[in-house]
């Protein structure tokens, strides 16, 4: 399967996460995504659990698209001025205002600021900012050294 396309579907997108985010609590994390153990672990977690035979790359491929539509989605809703529609979720906007400021129709950032699927499990990966993500932890050994000898 693995030179195949690989077909997605809810259930299988969601375990992906969930494996996911499963990495990023065991601490396979680095600053854009699991690390190269963490994906070694998904890989074959996915696999055990699908017995379909995606390769590392495939899933890779998915969890950034997702990410993509992720930050897209978050940008939207917070950098581009615009409002978000509260049943949707989704960036809502006045085509007619949006051709004008963006020289461009509104059809084209319809697609782009749309919510993204499984937008919860995205968020608790992600957050709206690095704050949210959670506290880094050092082990020390930054700056100078303020004891007196």
């Amino acid at each position: 399967m693995s030179r195949d396309r690989a077909n997605w579907d809810d259930r299988k997108l969601s375990l992906m996460l969930d494996l996911v985010a499963k990495q990023k609590q065991l601490c396979h994390w680095g600053e854009k995504g699991p690390t190269s153990i963490g994906w070694t672990n998904i890989y074959r977690s996915f696999n055990d659990s699908t017995k379909l035979g995606y390769s590392k790359k495939q899933i890779q491929n998915k969890f950034n698209e997702l990410k993509r539509l992720y930050f897209n989605w978050r940008d939207g809703c917070k950098h581009t001025g615009l409002g978000r529609d509260p049943e949707t979720g989704e960036v809502a906007v006045d085509p007619v205002w949006y051709a004008a400021v963006h020289g461009e129709s509104y059809e084209p950032a319809g697609d782009k600021y749309k919510r993204p699927p499984f937008c919860e499990q995205l968020f608790s990966l992600f957050g709206h900012t690095p704050r949210d993500r959670g506290e880094l932890y050092s082990a020390g050994g930054h700056g100078t050294d303020q004891t007196k000898s």
